[in-house]
């Protein structure tokens, strides 16, 4: 038990600079944004024209379909209280996706050390960037856009995954929604996304080889390899204990139109693939 401790820690200490290095990249392409939109980063202190553009913004990044402003006609404080349902509700063909995009700013100011990025700000709408040179990354979350594009926004709230959005508190005003820090859920169980779960088993391959492996680390795709063990880990987490293969699997399907996760170039059973920048 000890060895394989020892083994999550080390896991741990190599993934802290991955996670700092893609924080900073989030950070740096925020910071372009914000400047060119001339919005403030922290969400909750946009105005009802920040918001405006941010849609605006977000519908070209992810390649949107038309999205009706009328319905994002709300000051920024609004906008980060509503749940993934209300934005479906208000956005039925890309609100899933837009909230996706909200959850990533929010976790890119909220989650930095010292919450930099929004303590950088200016009101002249000067950020000052991080000192730590950074390579500029891809355009975030475009793609599976292509999963949403013309399609309703669907939500299944049958499952563990999603059934944190169901309520009002679920995509709330809280800025834990995408952390999957140190919460609680209400069950008793650790408040954490499955995406965050398989990842942390996918950090200890000394523990956890046996049932989840990487398959091509680079392109974030990896193997479950024991359907019932991590279906059973993930109960344990979650605190539930009649949780089953079915119901994660739903939950990772759900991930296809979130832009988390996308299909593998081809097909595998129990193969699946993390989108950019989840798979950093």
């Amino acid at each position: 038990m000890e060895t394989g401790e020892c083994v999550g820690d080390l896991a741990r200490e190599q993934l802290e600079p991955v996670l700092s290095l893609a924080i900073q990249q989030l950070q740096k392409d925020f910071d372009n944004t914000c400047v060119a939109l001339g919005i403030h980063p922290e969400p909750r202190r946009w105005s009802a024209a920040d918001v405006a553009a941010w849609v605006q913004w977000a519908r070209r990044q992810l390649q949107l379909p038309s999205v009706p402003l009328e319905s994002f006609n709300v000051d920024g404080a609004t906008l980060a209280s509503l749940s993934e349902e209300e934005f479906c509700q208000r956005a039925p063909q890309c609100g899933s996706m837009l909230h996706a995009q909200l959850e990533i700013w929010k976790a890119a100011v909220e989650e930095s050390p010292r919450n930099t990025l929004a303590a950088s700000w200016s009101p002249a709408g000067v950020v000052q960037p991080p000192n730590t040179a950074v390579t500029p990354p891809a355009n975030i979350g475009n793609t599976s856009a292509a999963s949403v594009k013309g399609s309703p926004c669907t939500i299944d709230f049958s499952d563990d995954e999603d059934e944190e959005c169901t309520s009002g508190q679920g995509g709330n005003s809280g800025s834990s929604s995408s952390s999957g820090g140190g919460g609680k859920m209400r069950n008793g169980g650790s408040y954490i996304h499955l995406w965050q779960f398989l990842k942390e088993l996918l950090q200890s391959p000394g523990v956890h080889g046996s049932c989840i492996r990487w398959l091509d680390r680079g392109k974030g795709v990896f193997k479950i390899e024991d359907s019932v063990r991590v279906a059973r880990l993930w109960g344990k987490r979650k605190n539930r204990p009649a949780m089953n293969y079915d119901k994660l699997s739903r939950s990772i399907r759900q991930y296809y139109k979130k832009g988390i996760m996308k299909k593998t170039e081809r097909s595998q059973r129990l193969v699946y693939q993390f989108c950019h920048p989840y798979c950093l």
